[in-house]
């Protein structure tokens, strides 16, 4: 979010100017990203369970479903999860028994491809949603005591665009943020 309330959706978005590309920078590491906006671990923003990560992470191109995402090449040394927003902000009720299948087979998808890689899973950007009903969901995340996994509540991060997304600035704030705590983990 560019913070240009008057410009519509997509219009305003640039990946390369997100708290990720921030933290790629600050760490002079590579960067890839696989996002859809509005999307969740179970449900999407509109309440779907059809909008949801698991269907798109191992894609390309997400605008060509057919093209699979190369894994055979470079491993990252970090995987960075970040997840559960439009799930807390969809106005479903979802279980723990729920989030914790659902996050396992993320998890284990992506160990699959990357066993060696450290994972970081942010529980949403703070100020962009609801945090107390975030804290549930983080709290099924940490109980999974999945080995290589660092849990991150709340990337501190503002809410000054559009919607409650962040502005650039805020998303290079939370992206040195992210460096920091990546930093430690290697």
């Amino acid at each position: 979010n560019l913070g240009r309330p008057s410009e519509p959706f997509g219009m305003d978005e640039n990946a390369y100017k997100t708290y990720a590309a921030y933290c790629a920078q600050f760490l002079d590491a590579d960067f890839s990203a696989c996002a859809q906006s509005g999307y969740g671990l179970c449900y999407d923003y509109s309440g779907s369970s059809s909008g949801i990560l698991e269907s798109i992470w191992n894609q390309g191109l997400r605008s060509n479903t057919s093209t699979a995402w190369d894994f055979a090449g470079d491993a990252p040394d970090v995987v960075v999860i970040n997840i559960g927003t439009n799930d807390v902000n969809c106005g479903k009720t979802i279980t723990k028994a729920e989030i914790q299948q659902r996050a396992t087979t993320l998890l284990d998808n992506i160990r699959s491809k990357y066993p060696d890689c450290k994972i970081v899973w942010i529980c949403g950007l703070s100020g962009s949603g609801n945090n107390d009903a975030r804290a549930p969901f983080a709290q099924a995340i940490q109980e999974l005591n999945y080995s290589g996994l660092t849990l991150v509540e709340n990337l501190p991060c503002g809410k000054s665009g559009r919607d409650g997304h962040p502005l650039v600035s805020e998303h290079r704030a939370a992206g040195e943020a992210l460096a920091e705590i990546i930093q430690d983990l290697l």
